[in-house]
């Protein structure tokens, strides 16, 4: 086994390369996406991060950024870098759940031409989310996602955070996809035919045993991302 100095000596390979890389970040208002943007800022030096920002509540993304920065999370990284290291961070208006993810056509080219590494963290973690919303953000989310990494000219890799919940049947999980009995493709296809109340009668048949549509819609997600592993370089 190898000592602390073996591994003190090893190269950070993380590190090589995310440092002057272009980050395209989800999910970053939320406690795991802000975490993400602290350490690509301060840890792995990269050049720039692109952040999709809905607005809310009449604040502009811009504005959301600056809240984001304003959390104590930030303090670190303030008294290292100074205020000019959050220039790097970019807010770009946007909605995952949207067709081509609401992004104006100038930002979808930015990031089609810029973006080497793409970090999915925008999800619902209700365990009581309707099942509607669930599969419209963690499932049609990651697929609008998927789309758009595919046209991404510099990708060296799209990261997509998944759960440990995804498949709570499984008593110990290995380090491989565990694939869901139905198809993520015709249950984003069903949200679109159906309204609410339909989908809602049919929520306990669909899941099929699975205890409810935060870890079923999760497990989806992770069919999408594994299927387009033969194209694009991803990982869970």
């Amino acid at each position: 086994m190898a000592d602390e100095k073996e591994i003190q000596g090893l190269p950070d390979r993380i590190y090589d390369n995310f440092v002057e890389s272009t980050v395209f970040i989800t999910g970053g208002t939320g406690y795991l996406g802000k975490v993400l943007i602290e350490r690509a800022l301060r840890v792995l030096d990269v050049k720039k991060v692109y952040l999709l920002i809905r607005s809310k509540k009449n604040k502009s993304p811009q504005v959301r950024l600056r809240e984001i920065f304003a959390n104590p999370l930030f303090q670190k990284l303030r008294d290292l870098k100074g205020e000019k290291i959050f220039e790097k961070c970019v807010g770009m208006e946007g909605n995952i759940t949207k067709t081509n993810l609401d992004l104006s056509e100038e930002n979808r080219e930015i990031l089609k031409s810029e973006v080497e590494y793409v970090i999915h963290s925008a999800a619902t973690v209700r365990f009581d989310e309707p099942l509607r919303q669930a599969l419209l953000i963690n499932t049609k989310g990651v697929q609008l996602m998927l789309q758009l990494a595919k046209e991404m000219r510099k990708l060296k890799c799209f990261a997509h955070i998944s759960t440990t919940f995804c498949h709570p049947e499984v008593k110990v999980l290995e380090e491989k996809v565990y694939r869901s009995k139905r198809h993520p493709e015709r249950l984003i296809e069903l949200i679109d035919w159906f309204d609410d109340e339909t989908i809602g009668s049919m929520t306990k048949t669909l899941l099929g045993g699975v205890p409810n549509a935060y870890t079923f819609s999760k497990a989806l997600g992770e069919d999408l991302v594994a299927d387009a592993m033969d194209t694009i370089p991803a990982i869970i």
